[in-house]
């Protein structure tokens, strides 16, 4: 089986790929705490050891049921940049998503498979002040879906962290019956 992605490639080009099904947890590259990479090389890389290993047994992965389109989806297929993100490769495009969740990550106790859920795209550092605070929306470390260089969720299936993950039992999709 695989994940069906819409990828954007630039210059208004959309394609449908074919992806492996990703793994909670098993997301692309990711580039957290970027900007103490210099002069604190080995802090950084233990900040994003301890991010990796944080997330990969907090991610679900999601059965991706609906996804918006919104003003930055048209911008990247446009302009191929949005503000000052700049696409410099493909990108899977979405971030304003809904789903089931089809697999638990080895430590998430909030969802359960069969969970249907609405996503927060943005996913915060967790461990500045701000965050630390409740104003996670305003963490300048904040990495967001369908914003180079990470992937979308406008696929068949999505990984995202469970405490970004917000149960919506009102939801309902076509395949219901």
């Amino acid at each position: 089986m695989s994940n069906t992605c819409a990828t954007l490639y630039g210059d208004r080009i959309l394609e449908l790929d074919e992806r492996p099904i990703p793994n909670p947890g098993k997301r692309g590259k990711k580039i957290v705490f970027k900007k103490y990479v210099v002069g604190m090389f080995y802090f950084a890389f233990l900040l994003i050891l301890c991010s990796a290993f944080v997330f990969k047994i907090l991610d679900v992965l999601l059965l991706i049921k609906s996804v918006g389109i919104c003003g930055s989806d048209l911008k990247y297929w446009a302009y191929g940049r949005c503000g000052r993100f700049l696409m410099e490769s493909p990108m899977v495009t979405g971030h304003e998503a809904s789903g089931v969740v089809v697999k638990l990550g080895k430590d998430v106790t909030t969802l359960q498979i069969g969970d249907r859920v609405a996503i927060e795209p943005g996913i915060p550092c967790r461990t500045c002040d701000l965050c630390k605070r409740g104003r996670y929306n305003l963490c300048t470390d904040v990495i967001f879906c369908a914003t180079p260089p990470v992937d979308g969720n406008l696929c068949q299936f999505y990984t995202h962290p469970a405490d970004f993950c917000y149960k919506s039992c009102w939801a309902t999709y076509n395949d219901d019956r």
